[in-house]
């Protein structure tokens, strides 16, 4: 059935990132509505420019937590929507879920049986596979957790949808973009570490002996900017102080300009989930620190290093040295081609 009303949500770039070409293709046949929870609104009001549709997405923008129920309470009731659309496992996506269950809307889930226990997130997105009807999964051992969980119905494993986005890259942008830097954008570290405890000393013990190995290499480091679980906020403010010409902090870099680090760093290193998912999709090795992303599904171009200092030491000495490159025998399990235009077919199904 076509001509829905679906709502999606997004509260981040790496949640726009995977839905984006999602919600271009289902909106050529169905109403669509984004509805944007505390993010940069510059960032999604080029979704109606580059989808060429006669009947526009719908933009609502919502930037009180305090409100946001009852906001959500009244975009639902006046929408009166077929679906809610749900992407990933970050705490803004729960309220929703749990609106949506309460007002007997349907939600689809896309991300759901990823594993990382040592992340808030490991409870969130349980919560809202156990609310949800429809399953967007990325790998087969994600739908194999939801089943553990008493999940059997409408799985689907689709891969992850962020590549199309990703990989759609504009050279004359990126030239325009390698004029405004002062670094080459071809020989960038990208470390993007989020706060994942209360232990702020800890984290920045690990990031600071972290960030002392990688000036010592031949590159520039680019920081990306931390979510605002546990110390966030403060983990952002230590950023931005930090004085050195090799590393440079980015507080908003947007899912547009994204694209061009990833594909053209040297390494990642961190504990973001994009070092997980994406870096292999750009034939990128990633250095996993911290705790956040353990227990996650990694590919062989990743390395879980912890907060073990030495073998952290180690693996940026061997990328110094040339002896450490990315395996060719990894499998991209997070890999499908065309994710969005699975995902399309089985809502128009519903």
């Amino acid at each position: 059935m076509n001509n829905k009303k679906i709502i999606f949500y997004s509260s981040n770039r790496a949640d726009f990132t995977y839905i984006k070409n999602i919600i271009i293709k289902v909106a050529e046949l169905n109403r669509i509505y984004l509805v944007v929870l505390n993010d940069d609104e510059r960032e999604y009001h080029e979704i109606n420019k580059e989808s060429l549709l006669i009947r526009k997405i719908q933009l609502v923008f919502i930037k009180n937590n305090k409100s946001i129920n009852n906001k959500l309470v009244k975009i639902n009731s006046k929408i009166r929507p077929n679906f809610n659309f749900l992407v990933g496992d970050r705490k803004e996506m729960v309220i929703p879920a749990l609106i949506s269950s309460g007002m007997n809307i349907p939600i689809i889930h896309l991300g759901g049986g990823e594993k990382t226990l040592h992340s808030p997130d490991e409870n969130f997105r349980k919560i809202i596979s156990k609310l949800s009807k429809i399953h967007f999964c990325s790998t087969s051992i994600a739908k194999k957790r939801l089943e553990n969980i008493n999940i059997y119905k409408n799985t689907y494993v689709v891969g992850v949808t962020s590549y199309e986005e990703l990989s759609n890259k504009n050279k004359e942008y990126e030239e325009k973009l390698f004029k405004k830097l002062t670094y080459d954008l071809d020989k960038i570290i990208l470390f993007s570490f989020h706060s994942e405890s209360n232990d702020f000393l800890k984290e920045i013990k690990l990031i600071k002996f972290t960030l002392n190995k990688l000036i010592k290499l031949n590159n520039h480091v680019i920081i990306t900017e931390s979510n605002n679980d546990f110390n966030g906020i403060k983990l952002n403010n230590y950023y931005k102080n930090i004085n050195n010409k090799k590393i440079s902090f980015i507080k908003k870099i947007g899912h547009k300009n994204y694209k061009y680090y990833i594909s053209n760093c040297i390494f990642m290193i961190g504990n973001s989930s994009s070092g997980i998912v994406e870096s292999s999709l750009f034939n990128k090795i990633n250095l996993s620190i911290g705790l956040r992303q353990k227990g996650r599904d990694l590919d062989k171009n990743t390395y879980y290093l912890g907060h073990n200092l030495a073998k952290i030491n180690i693996h940026i000495n061997l990328i110094k040295e040339n002896k450490l490159k990315y395996n060719n025998k990894s499998m991209a399990i997070y890999k499908k081609i065309k994710s969005s235009n699975v995902i399309t077919k089985i809502i128009s199904k519903l």
